[in-house]
């Protein structure tokens, strides 16, 4: 039956497990339908990873929020630290859009720079 084993996990996986269920929900939400649509620009999958990236830092913010409370009140604090990661993948993923705009403008960058080389070499080399 689901849920007998529930008593014999550690009190960081019974925190842990419907967190990660809920932001894999969360990630297949947001991700799943830009893979199955038609004409989808580069543009709309940041703008929605953006999105995405704003709810799990929001959600890692109240996972935190309530775990440092109820360490306050003498439970441990595993809610607390499960919260703060769910609020760095949160961050990483708001990052994710800058980060990959940034390694694609250095590749085009470099690419520019190599063909204005190999045009100044070539001018280098008519009389």
């Amino acid at each position: 039956m689901p849920g007998e084993s529930l008593p014999l996990l550690s009190a960081r996986a019974k925190i842990l497990t419907p967190v990660a269920q809920l932001l894999g929900a969360l990630y297949a939400l947001f991700i799943l339908p830009l893979l199955v649509a038609a004409n989808v620009t580069l543009d709309r999958v940041w703008r929605e990873i953006l999105a995405l990236g704003v709810i799990v830092v929001w959600y890692g913010a109240l996972v935190g929020i309530v775990g440092f409370v109820a360490g306050l009140f003498g439970s441990a604090w595993n809610g607390f630290w499960v919260g703060l990661s769910v609020l760095l993948v949160g961050v990483l993923t708001w990052l994710f859009p800058w980060i990959h705009r940034a390694i694609r403008m250095n590749k085009i960058q470099a690419q520019m720079m190599r063909h204005v080389e190999e045009l100044s070499a070539g001018e280098k080399d008519k009389p």
